[in-house]
């Protein structure tokens, strides 16, 4: 087990999930069963996050935990890029490929525990209308979304420009343009989304000329266009227990078998 964070920090609980034959369900290879090495380098990278995560956004470091309760580990890309992902059919799992950065899955922890909350609450209730299947240009794709997908997607990136906001307050030099550069990446990507969403509502704006994305996206969520009122049933009880999840030493506890 690894110590936890310092201060009034949340304790974490993760289990390693590399066994479940279901939990492909991410859109990115998975990586089969972690040695015992491997299963200590994961243990060592999810509490460097968890530090991360505890010390730039302390008032949503206990969501967080409440949130992440499983961790699919993911083939890198052949590019280097990192990737991750959550999927509504996988409550409370984030799937990640390896890195030694802590800043990194840090992020990638604030990122997609806002899908998984926003999913949740989407389960409980009808956040648009059903029948709706437009499409929408965003910011960090360059396929149109579903209603669905802006909004959870938009969610996200709000809680990722706070998470660089902190993180460009503790840095100067190049550390500091560099994470200047992220804020302001993923701020172009929600203003994006204002900006069209209020032109077409017939309140035109200055369209911003970087708003479009840099690239593809390599985080992905998967969404559920239809409600579906059996499975909203079972995310009302599992969003009603999520504060008793995550408890116990931070850090992936071990394997789910």
């Amino acid at each position: 087990m690894i110590a936890g964070p310092p201060g009034d920090a949340p304790p974490l609980s993760v289990i390693l999930e590399d066994t479940d034959p279901y939990r492909d369900a991410h859109g990115h290879p998975v990586l089969p069963r972690q040695t015992s090495g491997e299963l200590h380098a994961w243990q060592l990278s999810v509490a460097s996050a968890w530090d991360v995560v505890t010390r730039l956004l302390p008032e949503r470091a206990a969501a967080c935990a409440a949130l992440w309760t499983a961790l699919v580990p993911l083939r890198p890309p052949w590019t280097g890029r990192g990737v991750s992902s959550s999927a509504r059919e996988a409550y409370g799992a984030i799937a990640v490929s390896f890195t030694t950065d802590p800043v990194r899955p840090a992020e990638t922890v604030v990122h997609e525990t806002a899908h998984i909350a926003f999913g949740a609450l989407a389960d409980l209730t009808d956040l648009t209308d059903p029948e709706d299947r437009t499409l929408q240009q965003v910011g960090w794709r360059e396929d149109a979304r579903p209603v669905g997908s802006v909004l959870t997607g938009t969610h996200a990136r709000l809680a990722l420009l706070e998470f660089w906001s902190r993180r460009l307050q503790e840095l100067s030099g190049r550390g500091a343009r560099a994470a200047r550069a992220r804020l302001h990446h993923y701020g172009r990507q929600v203003v994006a989304d204002t900006v069209d969403e209020a032109a077409r509502c017939g309140f035109p704006m200055h369209s911003l000329p970087s708003a479009r994305p840099l690239g593809t996206s390599s985080v992905r969520v998967l969404s559920r266009e239809a409600p579906n009122v059996t499975r909203r049933r079972g995310a009302s009880s599992a969003v009603q227990g999520a504060a008793d999840l995550a408890r116990g030493p931070p850090g992936v506890a071990g394997r789910r078998r």
